[in-house]
């Protein structure tokens, strides 16, 4: 484990997080019985983070929690996550979707105003 020294977490968040790991069997020994959480910038076809999803299930990990920047969503992807065994889809309101719970338009509007 590493620590993070620019995170600030809240109440109940851990301090600590781990690197990314090259195999969902190293990821699953690390992790223990934590919640894995998926990370995705861009989610269109949702392969990677389906696929990721899948691994670490397979592997033995507790249901993982996707989060996603654009939730672009082509097709059924947010149902395909669910079959893959996700525990929940987090994702930002950049594009309108039923898995937005994180708002950006304040951080945006303070940037903008800073530059103006």
């Amino acid at each position: 484990m590493r620590q993070n020294s620019r995170f600030n977490p809240g109440e109940g968040v851990t301090q600590q997080y781990f690197a990314p790991v090259s195999s969902p069997e190293r990821a699953v020994d690390l992790l223990g019985d934590h919640t894995p959480v998926v990370i995705d910038d861009i989610v269109s076809t949702g392969r990677t983070m389906v696929e990721a999803t899948r691994q670490l299930r397979a592997a033995g990990s507790a249901p993982p929690m996707c989060v996603a920047i654009h939730a672009v969503f082509a097709d059924a992807v947010h149902e395909e996550l669910v079959a893959a065994g996700a525990t929940g889809i987090v994702t930002c309101d950049t594009i309108l979707h039923a898995s937005n719970r994180i708002c950006v338009a304040d951080s945006l509007a303070h940037a903008v105003r800073q530059r103006l």
